[in-house]
C-alpha cells in the first residue's frame, strides 16, 4: 500500500472513534501494548519503548516487581514506534513478522541458497575442533554455490550478542566467521554485493574486494520486500548515513580510556561524531563520512544564490539540484556552516540545514529542482559559558552544501554584522583541549545513590552477596514472562548477558524501584551508604 493510502486510512479510521477510544490508543494497555478496537479491526500491538507518552504504568504484572512505581515517561510517540519497530533485543523485541529475504528475492530470479555461516549466541568464538570443522563446512558450501551463480549477495550483520542495549559493543567488527565468509567469496569473484543488517556501524576490511555494499540497518518486518526491489531496481537507494563508519574503533577519540576507566571519558569535547573525523589528520580514518549514499542515478548542483533577509544572521540560500542520470531517485541536499576565523575553538563545521528532494530523470540534465534554506542565528551562534547564553560573533562564514560531509559541491561566503562585535577570547582550558589530557578516575568511595550496583559490589562484603543474587537472578530471568517472549532456547545465555549487565549499570537508587519500595531511597541514603562509606561494611 502506497504511504498516502496508508495515512487516509488510518485517518479514516480514526475518524470514526469515539473520544473515549482515542484516548486508549495512545494511553496502552500496560507497560508496553496498546489498547485495541474490535469495533474498527484494530489489533492490540506490542510496541518497542512504548506507549508511554500520556500515562503512568499502573500494573507491574508484565516485567516484574517494582515497575508500578513509574512516573510518566516521554518516549516515543505510538505512531513513529509503530511505523520503525524491529524485532531486536530489550525493549525493542517485538513480534513482527518481517517477510524472508529468499521469498521476495525469488520473485525477481531463481535464488540458490546457503548459510556459509551459523548465527552466534555469544561474543567469544568456540575455538573448538568440531565447532572450526563446522563453521568451514558451511563457509565451503556457500563457497561452492557462489561458484556456479551469475552474481553472488551475501547477507551479514550484527546478532543480539553483538548490540543491544545494557551491554556495550566490543568492537566495531562483524562475527570472525561473516568477515571470513565475505573475504573468502570476494576473493574468488569481484561481483559480489554485499547486504548489512546491523544497528549501528561496522568495520569492512574487505570494502574493497566486493562490488557494492548495501546498509539495510535494522529496516522492520518489510525488509526483505525491500531488499529485493533495491536490488533488482525496482527501488532506487535514497538513503544516506546518519553517523561515520570509521575503519576500525582505534579511530574514535573515545577509544583511548572507553572500557579501560570505570567512568566514561568524553575525549570528544567539540568534536561529537562527524565533527572529529572532518578534521584533516583524522580524514583518513574515515570509512564512509556522515551523511553519505549513493543512488542508481546522480546528482548535479548549481551556485549558491544567497538573499539578504531581516537581521544580520537571517539569510536564505538557494541551491538548484538536477537528475544527471536515467532512472528517478533522491538527494539529500546537506548544508553545513564554518566560521573562517573563530575566536575560540569550534568545530570545523556543521551541519545545519538539510533537504530531501525527489528528481525524475528526462534528457541532460532531468528535472531540477531547488532547495531551500533559510538561515536564522542559531546556525552561526555557539554557547557562551559565561554568559550562558548563544553568541554569535561578527565575521565571515562559509556556507558548504554538498551531498556528505566530505562532499561539498557549492560553496558561499556569509559576514556577519552587527550580530556580536568580536572582543578577546577568555583564557583557554588548557586541560579541556589537551589531546593527551585524561581527568582521574573518580574514587569508588563515597557511594552516592547514582552510584552503579557494581561499585557497591566491589566496596563492600554485602555488595558482593548482592552481586550473586543478582547473577541467580539473570540465569532465572527466562521464566519472567519479558524473558521467554524475547528469548528463548539458544538465546538464553544473551538473556543472561543481558539481565546481568543492565543490573551492574544501574544505579543503586534502582534498589528501591526493584524492591517495590521495600527499600526505600531514605533508607539506602541514611543507612546503607552510610554504613559503606563509614567502613562499617568494609570489604572483606
Amino acid at each position: 500500500m502506497a504511504p498516502a493510502d496508508l495515512r487516509a486510512e488510518a485517518e479514516a479510521i480514526v475518524a470514526r472513534m469515539s473520544l473515549d477510544e482515542r484516548v486508549a490508543a495512545v494511553s496502552g494497555r500496560d507497560w508496553w501494548t496498546t489498547v485495541g478496537c474490535a469495533r474498527l479491526g484494530v489489533k492490540s500491538v506490542w510496541l518497542s519503548d512504548g506507549p508511554h507518552g500520556l500515562r503512568k504504568c499502573k500494573s507491574s504484572a508484565v516485567v516484574g516487581g517494582g515497575l508500578s512505581l513509574t512516573t510518566e515517561a516521554h518516549c516515543y510517540p505510538t505512531a513513529v514506534t509503530l511505523g520503525s519497530s524491529f524485532d531486536g533485543n530489550g525493549s525493542s523485541g517485538v513480534n513482527c513478522a518481517p517477510d524472508a529475504p529468499l521469498a521476495a528475492l525469488g520473485a525477481y530470479a531463481t535464488i540458490s541458497h546457503a548459510a556459509g555461516y551459523e548465527l552466534t549466541t555469544s561474543r567469544v568464538v568456540d575455538g573448538g575442533f568440531r565447532a572450526r570443522r563446522r563453521r568451514k563446512r558451511l563457509r565451503d558450501e556457500a563457497l561452492a554455490l557462489a561458484a556456479g551463480a551469475d552474481a553472488v549477495v551475501v547477507v551479514a550483520g550484527l546478532p543480539q550478542a553483538y548490540e543491544s542495549e545494557c551491554y556495550d559493543r566490543l568492537g566495531l567488527d562483524l562475527p570472525p566467521d561473516q568477515d571470513a565468509l565475505i573475504a573468502a567469496v570476494a576473493a574468488t569473484r569481484r561481483d559480489v554485493v554485499v547486504v548489512l543488517q546491523n544497528g549501528s556501524p561496522v568495520a569492512m576490511p574487505w570494502v574493497g574486494d566486493v562490488a557494492a555494499v548495501l546498509e539495510m540497518y535494522l529496516a522492520g518486518e518489510a525488509c526483505g520486500a525491500a531488499l529485493a526491489d533495491l536490488l533488482f531496481g525496482a527501488a532506487n537507494p535514497g538513503g544516506k548515513l546518519a553517523e561515520t563508519f570509521a575503519k576500525s574503533a582505534a579511530a574514535h577519540p573515545s577509544a583511548r580510556t572507553f572500557g579501560k576507566m570505570r567512568q566514561v571519558v568524553y575525549d570528544d569535547r567539540l568534536d561529537v561524531g562527524y565533527r572529529h573525523f572532518a578534521r584533516p589528520r583524522h580524514a583518513r580514518d574515515v570509512l564512509f563520512p556522515f551523511g553519505h549514499g549513493l543512488s542508481y542515478t546522480t546528482f548535479t548542483y548549481g551556485e549558491i544564490a544567497l538573499t539578504p533577509g531581516a537581521g544580520a544572521c537571517d539569510p536564505e540560500l538557494r541551491v538548484a539540484v538536477a537528475n544527471a542520470g536515467a532512472v528517478a531517485g533522491s538527494e539529500v541536499v546537506q548544508l553545513y556552516v564554518s566560521e573562517r576565523n573563530p575566536r575560540l575553538r569550534r568545530p570545523l563545521f556543521e551541519l545545519k540545514r538539510f533537504a530531501k528532494l525527489f528528481l525524475e530523470p528526462g534528457a541532460a540534465p532531468g528535472e531540477t529542482k531547488t532547495a531551500t534554506f533559510a538561515l536564522d542565528f542559531r546556525c552561526f551562534a555557539y554557547w557562551d559559558s559565561r554568559l550562558e547564553k548563544w553568541r554569535a560573533d561578527d565575521g565571515a562564514f562559509d556556507l558548504l552544501v554538498g551531498a556528505s560531509s566530505a562532499d561539498v559541491r557549492s560553496r558561499a561566503t556569509w559576514t556577519v554584522a552587527g550580530a556580536t562585535p568580536r572582543s578577546a577570547p577568555p583564557p583557554p582550558d588548557e586541560t579541556f583541549f589537551m589531546d593527551a589530557y585524561v581527568p582521574p578516575p573518580d574514587p569508588i568511595l563515597p557511594l552516592t545513590l547514582r552510584s552503579p550496583m557494581r561499585d557497591l559490589a566491589q566496596a563492600t562484603w554485602c555488595g558482593r552477596l548482592l552481586l550473586e543474587a543478582i547473577k541467580v537472578l539473570a540465569r532465572a530471568a527466562p521464566l519472567m514472562d519479558f524473558g521467554a517472549e524475547v528469548l528463548q532456547g539458544d538465546d538464553l545465555p544473551l538473556l543472561q548477558a543481558f539481565c546481568h549487565e543492565g543490573a551492574m549499570g544501574l544505579p543503586i537508587s534502582h534498589l528501591a524501584l526493584h524492591t517495590c519500595g521495600k527499600l526505600s531511597e531514605a533508607w539506602l541514603e541514611t543507612r546503607l551508604l552510610v554504613a559503606v562509606n563509614e567502613g562499617l561494611l568494609a570489604a572483606a
